[in-house]
């Protein structure tokens, strides 16, 4: 008889390509088509048994990635949750603020106005320099001046300047501005017939001509009403130099004056209001630093070269 074992062999592999156990082994490279069966056409034991452990194996592994995954969809449904009620959050406190300012806008506002916070700091700051450095003890005693001060001018001088036409009030009519770039001071120009005028900002001393005129332009401002970082004061004043440039903006026109000459004086002297046949500007404030007691003096020269900015 002839030997049928090749034939055999033959035939179970055959078979077995159909068996989706066999097709799932000889896929992945698990088993040998011929080596893996026994001299009967079946799965030898140890095939069988490597079968096994990679179909284990393979499933064990697609739980973890489906795992991960879920983990994963979780996670973002958790931040999308959260972000969602942060924005809500957010929402409804905007919400709620702006109900209550408006129904209770009156009230707000008159608490705002009887605190004053910024009020009660600058006097504080003044209570405690002067108290240092002056007999002056209140932010007032600073900005209220004496009929000796030369801020001062008599109703009789004023008088006397304007019917003989002396008297210019143009600055504010021409959106008047100055400028110290080099300690950064920018304040508008006001004009006015007496010291109060200081409260709005630069005072056009009365008794002076204007900007770019022939004679003494006279500048006064507070040293202490505005700090920085405002820029519409004196506070910086003291910084400035001989040879730094004073400008001055107006809607006609505008002009530089450069520094010649820094000098402290009594408060008293008016000697610097009187008027010069060059072309000046005369810058006046309180010294030294938290005191009213002298006045610092900058007084600049039209820069005639250059005429116009």
């Amino acid at each position: 008889m002839k030997n049928r074992k090749p034939y055999k062999q033959i035939k179970a592999v055959l078979s077995f390509r159909i068996n989706p156990n066999y097709l799932f082994a000889t896929s992945y490279g698990v088993l040998n088509p011929l080596s893996s069966l026994n001299k009967f056409g079946n799965f030898s034991k140890p095939a069988l048994l490597s079968l096994s452990s990679t179909r284990n194996s393979r499933n064990h592994t697609l739980f973890e990635q489906n795992d991960i995954e879920n983990r994963k969809k979780r996670n973002i449904k958790g931040i999308l949750a959260k972000t969602f009620l942060l924005l809500f959050s957010v929402l409804m406190i905007i919400s709620i603020t702006v109900v209550l300012y408006f129904n209770y806008e009156t009230e707000i506002r008159l608490f705002r106005e009887s605190i004053q916070f910024q009020r009660i700091g600058r006097n504080s700051v003044f209570a405690f320099y002067s108290n240092i450095i002056s007999e002056s003890s209140t932010r007032e005693d600073f900005l209220t001046f004496s009929e000796t001060d030369l801020e001062s001018i008599s109703a009789e001088d004023l008088a006397r300047y304007q019917n003989d036409g002396n008297v210019i009030q143009d600055v504010k009519k021409y959106k008047t501005v100055l400028k110290i770039k080099s300690v950064n001071i920018d304040g508008r120009v006001f004009d006015g017939n007496d010291s109060s005028t200081l409260h709005k900002g630069l005072w056009h001393f009365p008794l002076s001509p204007g900007p770019g005129s022939k004679g003494n332009f006279v500048v006064i401002a507070h040293r202490y009403a505005k700090m920085p970082p405002a820029t519409d004061t004196f506070f910086n004043l003291d910084k400035v130099k001989v040879g730094d440039q004073i400008e001055i903006y107006q809607s006609t026109g505008n002009f530089t004056y450069t520094v010649t000459e820094k000098k402290i004086i009594d408060k008293n002297d008016r000697s610097v209001l009187e008027q010069t046949s060059d072309y000046r500007i005369t810058l006046i404030t309180c010294t030294p630093l938290w005191s009213d007691e002298q006045r610092l003096i900058i007084i600049g020269k039209l820069d005639k070269i250059k005429g116009t900015i």
